[in-house]
């Protein structure tokens, strides 16, 4: 078997969305001939969830390495901190420059076959980068999200300098994993194709052992459930003002319609202003629960509801959980983008325009209707569309990419 040492900032016992593809790659590659090895951040950081269920999920010999680190700039008060030079490429640069030296010494003494780093953090490809400078070793630039290619970028302190430092990363990395469409599109200009793969996020099955298939859907009101990150990309507001409205009108109550988010304690402030849902039991706001409770809680729901309202053609995580959960998908995004494309693909829902007031309460209305009459489907099983999605068969093509670049 040979050995590949995974990078990732991110990795459980810390929760949240960030540490599924490290975690989920790890567990599967050694059933491809790969064993893992992690280095990751010391556990703690502030104000990252923990949910331990993720670490009892991995494999009881992983080998994880989460050497000592102090992030000094984080405890500069912001004030301050907006006035002094500013990390680049970002806020976690200190670690590379702390633990370079270790994840060199353990590269060498593991004799690792290979080297594998995912971001963001985009400060995680710079410990990829020295550790190929140094060793030679293969190596996996492994990107969840783009880097110069995002909405943000061109705002960023020091764009020109970053956007050099990512192409020395792509140029040096022996291949580059995008894990939908637009990122790749973003290196077409300077890398060859033929270094480039697309290799999706995923579900894994084992995370969906807590929802019963063959519970029946409920009777009553439609029930919407959201799961995770509630943010200016995934900004509730597009869907929740005009239902405010409807329900200030009388139009819906929460005998019709109850939307659920199950998200973090700063996702959850985003809701303050939303009274009337709230009062007539139409929103309701959970806080975050392990992965596989949260998905249990969705599987209870009529709907999956997604957001995405800044940026477009990106595949979030939380999609391919929602296709194998089997309920319709509502997804207030945009139309016409590789997400909506990847959605009429697999037959799992609709994609109705942030920027649509109209369309967004007529969608709605459709469902309450559509409930009451029976004529949504619920838990549906996975057809082949969506099981090239699972987290194994994700593994099995990393680790083809991994003895590609091994040879």
């Amino acid at each position: 078997m040979k050995t590949v040492v995974f990078v990732s900032y991110h990795f459980p016992p810390s929760g949240g969305k960030a540490v599924q593809r490290a975690s989920k790659l790890v567990k599967y590659l050694p059933k491809f001939g790969w064993r893992p090895i992690v280095f990751t951040m010391p556990m703690g950081e502030p104000g990252v969830p923990v949910d331990r269920t993720l670490l009892d999920d991995l494999p009881a010999d992983i080998e994880i390495h989460r050497p000592a680190y102090r992030n000094w700039w984080r405890l500069v008060p912001h004030d301050i901190r907006k006035h002094l030079y500013h990390p680049v490429p970002d806020k976690y640069r200190g670690w590379v420059d702390s633990v370079s030296d270790k994840l060199v010494d353990l590269v060498r003494a593991s004799g690792a076959d290979a080297i594998a780093s995912t971001s963001p953090s985009h400060s995680t490809q710079l410990l990829g980068l020295a550790v190929k400078k140094r060793t030679g070793i293969p190596w996996i630039a492994d990107f969840r999200d783009p880097w110069a290619g995002h909405p943000d970028f061109p705002s960023k302190r020091h764009a020109a300098i970053m956007r050099d430092m990512e192409t020395e990363v792509l140029e040096s990395a022996d291949a580059v994993v995008g894990v939908y469409p637009k990122i790749l599109r973003d290196f077409e200009d300077r890398i060859p194709k033929g270094k480039m793969h697309l290799i999706e996020n995923g579900y894994d099955e084992d995370d969906f052992h807590l929802v019963d298939r063959t519970r029946k859907a409920s009777e009553g009101a439609l029930l919407m459930g959201y799961n995770g990150t509630v943010s200016g990309f995934h900004d509730p507001a597009p869907f929740l003002d005009p239902l405010e409205k409807l329900a200030a009108d009388g139009c819906i109550d929460g005998d019709a319609v109850r939307i659920v988010f199950t998200t973090s304690e700063s996702g959850k402030k985003r809701f303050a202003s939303y009274r009337t849902l709230s009062e007539k039991g139409i929103l309701i706001v959970n806080d975050y629960l392990p992965h596989a409770e949260s998905l249990a809680r969705l599987g209870e729901m009529d709907i999956s509801l997604h957001l995405l309202t800044r940026g477009g053609d990106i595949y979030p995580g939380k999609i391919f959980e929602y296709f194998y959960l089997g309920n319709p998908i509502l997804s207030i995004s945009r139309p016409d983008d590789d997400l909506h494309r990847l959605i009429e693909e697999t037959g799992t829902g609709m994609v109705v325009d942030y920027r649509d007031t109209e369309a967004v309460v007529t969608a709605v209305l459709d469902l309450i209707r559509r409930k009451k009459n029976g004529d949504l489907s619920h838990l549906v099983e996975p057809d082949g569309t969506v099981a090239r999605f699972s987290r194994k068969n994700i593994a099995g093509r990393f680790a083809g990419v991994l003895d590609a670049i091994t040879l």
